[in-house]
Parts: C-alpha cells; structure tokens; sequence
C-alpha cells in the first residue's frame, strides 16, 4: 500500500527523545510518493510519525526532508522502526477481483494477537476497531523490543536511530567535502562494524543476508547532507506488519516524511 498513517505517539515510545510535547493528529494523511510528498510542522522538541503495512519480501523505503525553520537549525532525531502492528490490523480489503476496494478490516484479529487478550475477550466489540488495536500495539512496542532483544536477526526487527542535520547543507564546494568525508568515515564505520558483524556469526552464505540487529544507543548515528535533498534508508522487510518513521524537532521545523513500498512503485 502507498498510505502512510500519522497516529500520536506515546512518550514512552522513544526513549532517545522524550519529546515534552506531542503533535496529536485525529485524522489518516495520505501520502504518495508518486504525486506529492506531505509536510509536517513539528514543534520544537515535538515528535510526529507516519505509519506504513508491508509483508515479508517487500523493501520498504523511509524518506525525510526538513525544509525549513524560523530559528535556522534543520535538524531532527529520527527513528525508523518495527514491525510495530501485526499486519492483521487494517489489512486491505479486495473484491472478488483482487481490486483493492479501499476499505480495510481487521476481522482476522484475535484476543491472542493483542498485548491484553483478556481486555478484548470482554471487549470483542474492540477486535473491529483499527484505531484500538493500533493504540495498544504502539503503546506495548517498548515491551515488545524488551522481550526479543536477542532475536532482532531472526524476527527481522527494525530499531534503527539517527540525528540529521541540513543546517549547512549546500554550503561552499570547501563545506561540501569536509561534511562529504565525515558523512563517508561514518559510513564507513558502519559498514566495518557490519562486516565484523557478519564475520562473527560465520553465516558462510555467498550473499550477505540482510542486518537486523539493535543498535547501541550510546552511539547514535549523525547523518550530515552534503546537499539539498531528501533522505532516504532503504531496508528489506523480513516480518510482515506495520512500520514507521519519527521525527523529533530540535527546533521547529517544515519537513516532509515519506515511506514508500518496493512492491507499488516495482522497486524504490
């Protein structure tokens, strides 16, 4: 699907941001990437996410531009992560065509799919509603990376955390390249820390099989654009179920926020 949902987001969700305030949204944005990109005002030390479904095999592309801000510091904490949300919830409903009608259910949803089954065993009427069962899968996310922090690789869970800064991007050609080697030694070590990684486990495959792992949070990825675009991280998806992109403001900011699906733009 090309949807993307901003739902408000709890402040226990992020613990490397603890926003002070939230900019709650009562209503679904679409945002389609082959159209239009979606702005979003966030206010200073304000948290805003869009939410996304996809299914195992799919590549799932997140994408963030911050365009603008009255106190001149275009930067923001990001957090890329999940699944969230089974992808039980909202599935898309077709018709006998295989059309996608533009509705979706959640009637495949069960007590024990849920944090709380004995909260929708008396309450099964809350089964239906998309909005509830979100709310309590979000709410119990942290739980959720407590309990499977040593199967990040076999559960393909995604808790991926960086701080991004456009304030001198397109700077002066000298600017450029110090900000372009910082930006390649980090990446750099990325890619090192991977690769040793890798070596550890002795996969032994001819094809390095895609990371899942949890970072370190005393080490928080900076990005630094060297020029004036979005940016975007690309990953596989390897667990089916709801996915999102968080964006805390350090000031306040105009950004645009994107997640696009491999599977609708036959590749991203």
């Amino acid at each position: 699907t090309t949807t993307s949902y901003a739902l408000p987001l709890s402040t226990d969700l992020i613990p490397i941001m603890k926003p002070l305030q939230l900019l709650l949204l009562t209503a679904p944005l679409l945002a389609q990437s082959a159209v239009y990109q979606v702005q979003h005002y966030i206010p200073r030390r304000n948290t805003e996410c869009i939410y996304s479904d996809f299914q195992a095999g799919q590549t799932a592309t997140f994408e963030l531009f911050i365009i603008e801000s009255p106190a001149g510091r275009l930067s923001a904490g990001v957090q890329i992560e999940g699944p969230i949300a089974s992808d039980k919830i909202g599935e898309v409903v077709k018709n006998d065509n295989g059309e996608e009608t533009g509705e979706r259910t959640s009637k495949r949803v069960t007590p024990a799919d849920t944090w709380d089954p004995n909260r929708y065993a008396q309450n099964p009427h809350e089964l239906s509603l998309m909005g509830s069962l979100m709310q309590d899968a979000i709410t119990n996310w942290p739980r959720f990376l407590n309990r499977h922090g040593n199967d990040f690789q076999s559960k393909g869970i995604i808790h991926h955390f960086f701080h991004i800064d456009y304030t001198h991007s397109g700077e002066d050609e000298d600017a450029i390249r110090a900000r372009a080697e910082i930006t390649r030694q980090i990446q750099q070590d990325e890619n090192d820390r991977r690769r040793r990684l890798m070596e550890e486990r002795n996969l032994g495959q001819r094809e390095m099989e895609e990371v899942y792992e949890q970072e370190n949070r005393g080490r928080m990825e900076r990005v630094l654009p060297d020029r004036i675009a979005p940016y975007e991280w690309t990953k596989r998806i390897k667990s089916s179920g709801w996915y999102r992109l968080c964006v805390q403001a350090d000031e306040d900011i105009l950004v645009e926020m994107d997640i696009r699906n491999s599977a609708v733009f036959g590749g991203v």
